[in-house]
């Protein structure tokens, strides 16, 4: 069994803690002996379950103050390039001189096209030798942070959804988990003049207050509110890893934030929208653009190729002009859902999800049959040994 150290600093809340968790937890399934280094044990206590807590491969570490012992595992992830405390950082010194520790530093997941060449290299990092490693959405990246029991239950769901593409809805449900964004008031005005109702399913954190500040109103946890004849308001408390699980393969629309979330609502099929984490300079937005774009050619170019060379697969044939028109739609709704401004007066809901549909479900087809991150760091790191 490989020893490995995941650190892990909390600044997007839920979503770094999030990120490291589901890795740990899945290496921890994959003959490592994992411990978890986290400085936000309260956020982090949240997602744990209670097979985290009586897995005897995971071990969660305290690392809200700078440790006064450490002794480096055969493997160290620093996630997120999270700067090490002095007396880690003299230990790994001295583990990779004299037992040649890999160290790795797991990047953001990034769709943008230099990710490719940068990938698996090396750095001097505090005169440590550092892998780089970052998720991305094809074979020369490290691929997405699922698992395997998601992928599976996202593919029973896509089996489901194949049937009900072209179906119309008689009521819309909605996951909402996000960051502040006044443009949820344009959301609520396109839910209003939906031809279906809609229930909106929304977490206790900064999305609920968001909503609160829009709409003026109070809401309270595990009730629904009634905000007009078309919408309807639930909240939810902060919720397990496989709750949330279970809320993104239920739900016919999910607005999501950050890595951790958008990664998993893209295997489940159904239609979504980002809210990425703001950057300075905007940088977001062109991280934003670049998975765009790269969802679009999945869809234009890779998933045809498929179809022609795979009969039996389960990807609906889709004319490439609909397709690129489609793409186009996605692209300017997401980013008019990051812009911090208003949708398109003339945006239609109930037409958006007709066009699109089958585009969602088609990517995320695609998605469930690549190599994922764990897969692939795992195949690293016996190359690195």
């Amino acid at each position: 069994m490989i020893s490995l150290d995941i650190f892990c600093d909390v600044i997007d809340n839920y979503g770094d803690a999030g990120v490291c968790l589901h890795l740990a937890r899945n290496l921890s399934f994959q003959d490592y002996s994992v411990r978890l280094f986290c400085n936000n044990l309260t956020v982090l206590n949240t997602l744990l379950n209670e097979q985290d807590l009586n897995n005897d491969h995971l071990t969660i570490e305290n690392w809200e103050q700078p440790l006064t012992t450490y002794q480096a595992s055969q493997v160290v992830i620093s996630a997120f390039n999270c700067r090490f405390d002095p007396v880690t950082t003299q230990s790994l010194h001295q583990a990779q001189n004299q037992n040649g520790t890999i160290i790795i530093n797991l990047e953001y997941l990034s769709a943008e096209d230099w990710v490719e060449s940068c990938h698996g290299l090396t750095s001097f990092v505090d005169n440590l030798n550092v892998y780089y490693f970052f998720p991305g959405f094809t074979s020369k990246t490290g691929g997405l942070n699922v698992d395997r029991t998601f992928k599976d239950q996202c593919k029973l769901n896509l089996q489901k959804l194949k049937e009900q593409l072209l179906s119309p809805h008689s009521t819309r449900t909605f996951s909402l988990f996000g960051y502040h964004n006044p443009i949820i008031a344009d959301l609520i005005k396109v839910c209003s003049h939906s031809a279906c109702t809609n229930e909106m399913l929304v977490f206790e954190g900064l999305a609920l207050e968001n909503l609160e500040s829009i709409t003026k109103l109070s809401f309270k946890l595990n009730e629904t509110t009634k905000l007009n004849d078309k919408l309807s308001i639930n909240v939810s408390p902060m919720v397990s890893h496989e709750r949330y699980d279970e809320i993104l393969l239920n739900s016919d629309f999910n607005l999501v934030r950050g890595e951790d979330s958008i990664v998993r609502a893209m295997h489940t099929g159904h239609p979504f929208l980002w809210h990425i984490y703001p950057q300075d300079e905007n940088a977001h937005l062109t991280k934003l653009q670049s998975f765009l774009q790269r969802m679009e050619h999945i869809c234009l170019n890779d998933i045809p190729q498929i179809i022609e060379n795979h009969h039996s697969c389960p990807y609906l044939e889709i004319d490439k002009a609909t397709i690129s028109k489609a793409c186009q739609v996605i692209y300017q709704t997401m980013m008019d859902y990051n812009s911090q401004d208003h949708f398109a007066k003339d945006f239609n809901l109930d037409e958006f999800e007709q066009l699109c549909k089958p585009i969602y479900y088609n990517f995320a087809c695609y998605l469930c049959d690549q190599t994922d991150l764990t897969e692939s760091l795992n195949q690293f790191i016996h190359t690195k040994l």
